[in-house]
């Protein structure tokens, strides 16, 4: 640095608090900007309530805890590897393309893995 540009981050704990504000911000932009997030937050707070009706356990709720959230990353990851496809060229191309099918592609997987797992985690006892 120069000298007269600012640092991307301040250093110590305020720079830490800083990227923090920074990643909520985030989130919750993708939030309110992403219907598919929407969407997946939805059924995770259908899940959570389906949970307390049923008096899931410590282990059912670290299972959807991590379903939910392994989901909702593959989505925000996704929108992220969009964006910047958008950002590098705004016309067609075939590599753009590829890179926001393969992202889209990413979201299928933990995806499926949440509904295969879905009977199984109510066929646990409960109280596990």
């Amino acid at each position: 640095m120069t000298g007269t540009e600012r640092p991307h981050r301040r250093p110590g704990f305020r720079g830490d608090f800083d990227a923090g504000t920074v990643a909520i911000r985030a989130f919750a932009g993708m939030v309110r900007h992403q219907r598919v997030v929407k969407y997946q937050l939805l059924v995770t707070a259908v899940m959570v309530a389906a949970g307390l009706w049923q008096g899931f356990g410590p282990l059912h709720w670290i299972i959807v805890a991590r379903l939910a959230g392994s989901v909702v990353y593959a989505e925000m990851n996704n929108s992220t590897h969009e964006a910047g496809g958008d950002a590098i060229s705004a016309e067609y191309h075939p590599g753009v393309g590829q890179l926001k099918d393969r992202a889209a592609g990413t979201v299928t997987v933990p995806t499926l893995v949440a509904l295969i797992c879905l009977p199984f985690l109510f066929a646990l006892p409960t109280g596990w």
